[in-house]
């Protein structure tokens, strides 16, 4: 069990006499794993409130089993997923019970290979007054294709994914889903991360036909062990045949970090943040949307 303490709670809980107990801050866990000559199996239980620190407002529960033989593993699971954990009612709460059937092969020297075969049914609960209800059912096909070298790693992957609207009469969607990423480390010191997307949605009910291809890139760079740079900017755009929609998105952050001290009791990091976001609706200029930040922060933190 963990619970993080932030936000604007934090202080209200060190108030003597206050015993209020944040279930939103809180997480649980529990995994149990076997296994039985070339066979892994297990079952894992986690859940964690919206303000806990890591992986919050989702809650997942899983039934698993490995084989491995050689290069070759398959692996089967089956399981639920949810928001909203602690129940609030201004807020929906998406379920979702899967099952998946993955088999990989790797050989050394040699691209890695995956298939993988899941079927979803997503609804909603918890629904707040004036929110639709949704009830989803999915089945997805995916394959990727991945290398890794001695200065960098690549992966292809490729999805197909087919869609019944229930809230619909089960009505169809077909999405296809090609994403290529990689890591690239000219030096010890820098890390070049770019990653190319396209996304084709086709909604058979209207013959809405929506595409979207996006870009980014992220560049990390560590000076010494006190101060290291990080930068970002990504594009991406949206256009559909029926001509309601049309937009597009660029932008871009970055982060100088410098540790200014560190002891044995106390570390100290100043970081300069600047970001740069711009959204153009190409059918309605006015909802367009620019916005630029920038962000000093100093940090103060006790071993």
């Amino acid at each position: 069990m963990a619970h993080s303490e932030g936000g604007a709670t934090w202080l209200q809980n060190k108030i003597v006499g206050d015993t209020r107990d944040d279930a939103a801050g809180r997480m649980l866990r529990l995994g149990i794993t076997g296994t039985t000559g070339s066979v892994r199996y297990g079952a894992l239980y986690r859940s964690a409130g919206q303000a806990f620190l890591n992986g919050p407002d989702l809650a997942v529960r899983e039934v698993w089993g490995e084989w491995k033989s050689g290069q070759t593993t398959l692996r089967s699971s089956v399981g639920q997923q949810w928001n909203n954990v602690t129940g609030d009612t201004t807020r929906i709460r998406l379920g979702q019970t899967y099952g998946r059937l993955g088999l990989a092969w790797k050989s050394p020297g040699l691209p890695e290979f995956l298939l993988t075969y899941s079927n979803a049914g997503i609804s909603s609960s918890v629904e707040p007054l004036g929110t639709a209800p949704q009830r989803n059912h999915t089945h997805t096909l995916e394959g990727a294709l991945a290398y890794a070298g001695t200065t960098w790693n690549a992966r292809l992957t490729s999805a197909y994914i087919l869609g019944n609207d229930l809230q619909r009469g089960g009505a169809e969607s077909t999405v296809r889903v090609q994403t290529l990423t990689a890591a690239i480390r000219p030096l010890n010191t820098l890390t070049i991360t770019p990653t190319l997307g396209y996304r084709e949605e086709i909604q058979d009910w209207s013959g809405t036909r929506i595409e979207s291809p996006s870009a980014s890139v992220a560049v990390q760079y560590r000076h010494n062990q006190r101060v290291w740079i990080s930068a970002t900017g990504n594009y991406a755009s949206t256009h559909s045949n029926d001509r309601l929609l049309e937009t597009q998105q660029v932008g871009g952050k970055g982060i100088l970090a410098w540790d200014l001290q560190r002891s044995q009791v106390w570390a100290t990091l100043l970081s300069f943040e600047a970001g740069y976001t711009r959204l153009t609706n190409n059918l309605s200029p006015a909802a367009d949307v620019k916005d630029i930040s920038g962000i000093i922060k100093l940090i103060l933190a006790a071993h």
